[in-house]
């Protein structure tokens, strides 16, 4: 097989994120993901230099063997991805893993076999927040594994129909040529941040299915304890608390 280019992206915005950063730091399985790949991209939207700094000097940051910094300011969230979608196209990756600031490991299986599948196992998208069984899918779709990670074929209308968003901001494992072809219309990138942005695209994948596997496991979920939507927080500081025992007074 025909060595695949695989980078990991995160983003982050404002200088009032530090604290996700600390309990990244304590996700020695997310460090171990990241590192399993070619570089981990960290693209900062209008942070202050010294802001910056700090993150950089975080003990997560360091954790991570080869780090790449995009740097963006007065610019749309959705002008950033952009620009970072084509910066990773010139760069000569063939695969991104997407995630948020504050996605941390969840109920991962082996991250070795996961990163294994990742790098080899024939896909476009491959969702890594549900798994089979959020998505009523049996091993009637089952079309790969790595040791005890498996592979299942599914799209986004699956999702939609098990009551789901057809699409969100959630982690993932994408082609860069399906995902600049397919899942990110240009429309997309006309919305000025990325709630707007994540309705609409939902609506539009409704409309317009694509390809969206999974696996057996919940690797990553998204936290959300600070920013604009913490709908579920005392849910979300409970597992932080549970996972790694982090406690967390922010309320």
């Amino acid at each position: 097989m025909t060595s695949r280019k695989v980078c990991a992206f995160m983003q982050t915005y404002s200088d009032d994120r530090e604290i996700l950063f600390k309990i990244h730091a304590l996700d020695t399985e997310m460090s171990q993901f990241l590192n399993s790949f070619d570089a981990f991209y960290i693209s900062f939207h209008n942070c202050s230099p010294s802001y910056i700094q700090n993150l950089l000097r975080s003990h997560f940051i360091q954790s991570i063997r080869t780090v790449r910094i995009l740097l963006y300011e007065s610019i749309s969230y959705t002008e950033t991805f952009k620009q970072t979608l084509s910066a990773l196209k010139r760069a000569g990756y063939d695969y991104m893993i997407y995630l948020q600031d504050d996605v941390f490991t969840f109920e991962p299986g082996p991250i070795e076999e996961l990163t294994h599948l990742i790098k080899t196992a024939d896909y476009k998208f491959l969702a890594l927040e549900m798994n089979n069984e959020d998505l009523s899918i049996g091993d009637e779709r089952l079309l790969d594994a790595r040791g005890t990670t498996k592979l299942y074929g599914a799209s986004s209308d699956d999702y939609a129909k098990n009551g789901h968003y057809a699409f969100d901001d959630g982690t993932y494992a994408g082609q860069l040529d399906y995902l600049i072809s397919t899942v990110y219309p240009a429309s997309y990138f006309d919305y000025p941040n990325i709630w707007d942005a994540e309705h609409q695209l939902n609506i539009y994948i409704k409309d317009h299915p694509i390809e969206r596997y999974c696996t057996n496991y919940k690797t990553f979920r998204r936290y959300n304890i600070i920013g604009y939507n913490k709908s579920h927080i005392h849910f979300d500081i409970e597992k932080l608390r549970s996972r790694f025992g982090v406690h967390l007074q922010l309320f």
